[in-house]
Parts: structure tokens; C-alpha cells; sequence
């Protein structure tokens, strides 16, 4: 993973909120599809707030490349994640449904269940994810040096969140879970 992301390759998967009253319907429906669902038990293990979670019901990928390898993440019917867990103070200037946001998301949350990486490497992608589509946005004149000042301040405040006990919190919980993750979000590094 060195130096920055020089292209992101999407193709995002279909997903549903968790709604309580419909989570039964979707279970069937990913089981018939051959997908792997969570229990409810298992994603309040997983998530502090049900009200977040997204359930991957048609499967995508997404391919990051960087100078020295691509890493491609397979994500399958049942992969459940939370957006990007931005803390209401911040929404102002960034909010988690952000497609920056919802895009990074989706590798971190399941690398933080699944741990096909390392925290260390999750967090690198996740914050090469947000500065990549920073320096994809048109900047220009006096707003654009605004912006950039924005979006820097936002990078420094994800970096920040990452080091803290929340963050290791994250990281830790639902470890014995990893293993069924790791079956509904797949991880591939392939060398340039």
C-alpha cells in the first residue's frame, strides 16, 4: 500500500437498511440467493445502533489501486456494515451518507469485523479512500482553497478518531465473529 490510491474501481452493491419489522424477509431472501445472513444477535454484537446498518442484498466489489499492488474487495448477499459512524457534530462537514464516506465505509467496517488486514492498514485505506476523492473534486479559485482546507481538516479529524479507545473498541468487538464476516467480504491483494 504505497504512497496514495491512484484509482478506485467501482462497482457498488445493493443494499437495505436493517429494519426489525422486514429483517426476517430479508434473511429468506439472501439465504435463497446464497448468501450468508447475519442473526440478529450477531449484528447487536457487531453494531451499537441497528438504525445505521446496511445489508448487502446483491453483491459488488471494489477495486483500489496503488503503486505497488491492487486490493479488491468482494462484498456478498448478507455483508452488513454502518456507514461511516461520523459523530453528529461533525455532519455539518461531512456526513456518512457522503459517497466518499459510503464507499470507504464499506472496505473498513468489514475489515474491522472480518480482519483480513491489519487496524493499521484499514485505517490507511479509509483515509487514502477520503483523500483520493478530495483530489478528484474540481477545486478552483478562492472556494476551492476553502475546500481543500476543509477536506484536509476532515482527514486530520478521521486520522484523530482512528487512534482513539472507541476506535480500539471497534476494532476488538465481535472477534469471534471474524470468521463468518471473512465469508461475505472476501480480500484480495494482488502485486503490480
Amino acid at each position: 500500500m504505497k504512497g496514495k490510491i491512484l484509482d478506485i474501481e467501482i462497482e457498488l452493491p445493493s443494499t437495505t437498511r436493517y429494519v426489525a419489522e422486514n429483517y426476517y424477509s430479508i434473511i429468506k431472501d439472501i439465504t435463497i440467493a446464497g448468501g450468508n445472513p447475519w442473526t440478529v444477535g450477531d449484528l447487536r454484537i457487531l453494531f451499537d445502533n441497528l438504525s445505521d446498518v446496511r445489508i448487502v442484498t446483491k453483491k459488488g466489489y471494489l477495486v483500489f489501486k496503488y503503486e505497488d499492488e491492487s486490493i479488491r474487495f468482494n462484498f456478498y448477499n448478507g455483508f452488513a456494515y454502518n456507514t461511516a459512524s461520523v459523530p453528529d457534530i461533525l455532519k455539518f462537514a461531512k456526513d456518512n451518507d457522503d459517497f466518499d464516506m459510503m464507499v470507504m465505509a464499506l472496505p473498513h467496517d468489514g475489515l474491522y469485523t472480518g480482519k483480513q488486514m491489519t487496524k493499521q492498514e484499514a485505517d490507511k485505506l479509509f483515509v487514502d479512500g477520503i483523500e483520493y476523492f478530495h483530489d478528484k473534486e474540481d477545486k478552483g479559485g478562492f472556494w476551492g482553497v476553502l475546500e481543500d482546507i476543509k477536506e484536509d481538516a476532515i482527514e486530520s479529524a478521521i486520522e484523530f478518531a482512528f487512534g482513539t479507545d472507541t476506535a480500539m473498541e471497534s476494532w476488538t468487538r465481535g472477534a469471534e465473529l471474524a470468521s463468518k464476516s471473512g465469508s461475505m467480504m472476501t480480500v484480495e491483494r494482488i502485486p503490480v
